[in-house]
Parts: structure tokens; sequence; C-alpha cells
């Protein structure tokens, strides 16, 4: 009986440490709004909310691997265009893809400081500023140059996509949207060209 009785209040402070640690899930350490209420997880969203940024994230993923190959019906035009060999139209999309590895590893660690949201648009800003730059280019070397900060701006969502759905999705629903946006990134580049081949090639 001594010892039981003896036991008990040393159980006390490490059952009330327990729940505290139970207690201190990530939902429970969310920092409250103004209204004193807990902000929603994104695996709280509403559907429609979750169909639009997986539309989102899905289309700015796609625009990455489209864009890389979307001028290859054009190479013969172009090469006219800006008087260079036509092996040359093959480093516009070297450059392209090059940069877009490269992005990544500035996107990244800025997502992780400022947020994923505000470096998505930044970076589809740069890129939509680039590709007005190579749609207005008169030379190779500007439409080069505007290639390189278009694959640049472009890569963000090639890496930040997958975080996207596992915040949205339970594992359950996870496969399918990763599905999805994998399969833009994948469909891209050999579409592209057969669509926007209609350009020089009309039928």
């Amino acid at each position: 009986m001594t010892q039981e009785t003896s036991s008990s209040p040393s159980r006390a402070p490490s059952e009330a440490s327990s729940s505290r640690e139970v207690a201190s899930t990530p939902r429970d350490l969310l920092a409250k709004s103004v209204d004193g209420t807990a902000p929603l997880l994104p695996i709280d969203w509403t559907p429609s909310v979750k169909y639009l940024v997986l539309f989102q994230v899905v289309s700015h993923a796609g625009m990455a691997s489209w864009c890389a190959s979307a001028f290859i019906p054009a190479f013969l035009q172009m090469s006219q265009f800006f008087r260079r060999p036509i092996g040359d139209m093959t480093y516009l999309v070297g450059a392209y893809t090059l940069m877009m590895g490269f992005g990544v590893l500035f996107w990244n660690p800025l997502a992780d400081r400022y947020g994923r949201r505000p470096i998505l648009l930044l970076s589809l800003s740069e890129c939509l500023i680039a590709t007005c730059g190579a749609a207005v280019s008169k030379s190779y070397a500007s439409i080069m140059v505007a290639r390189v900060f278009q694959g640049f701006g472009i890569c963000a969502p090639l890496s930040l996509g997958a975080a996207y759905m596992k915040e949205m999705y339970p594992p359950k629903n996870r496969g399918t949207a990763l599905g999805i946006w994998t399969l833009s990134i994948t469909c891209g580049p050999f579409v592209a060209p057969f669509v926007c081949g209609q350009v020089p090639f009309p039928f």
C-alpha cells in the first residue's frame, strides 16, 4: 500500500506532460487569427477551393514543360529570321531546360522562408515578362537571354507542386492529385509542338 501511495504522485506530472504533448499538434500550434479562431489547414479547405488550387498548380507546372518545346516546329522559320544555322535554335531549348534545373535551387529556399504563394506569383510574373521579351526579340542574342530568364522563372511549381498535394489531400486521394500534376508535366513536351505547330504550318 505504501509503494502504491508513493508512486501515484510521481505519475501525475508525467501524465500531465504527456497530455500536453498530445495537445501540441501542428493543428493546435497554429497562430491565432485576429478574431481568435485558428485558420483552416489546407486539408480542411472545401473541395471547390482545392480544385482551384490544383488547377493553378497543374497549369503552372504544365506551362513549364509546354514552353520548352512549343516553338520546335518553327525552327526553320526562326533560323531564317535570325540568320543563324538551324542547329543554333536547339540551344534555345537547351538553355531553357538548363535554367529550369538551376532555378529550383533558387526558388525552393525562398518558398521555405516567405511561403509558396508569393514565390509562385513572383516566378510566374518573371516568366511572363521574359516571354514578352522573347516575343518581341529581333536578334538571336535577345531571344537567348529571354529564354534563360523564361526557364529560370517558370520552374518553381516543378518542385513546389507536390507540397500542395501533400497538404491538401489525405493519403487515399493524394495519389490522384499527384498523378494529375505529374501528367501535366509529362504531356507538355510532346503536346506543345503538335498544338503550336499550327502557327508555322496551319492545316
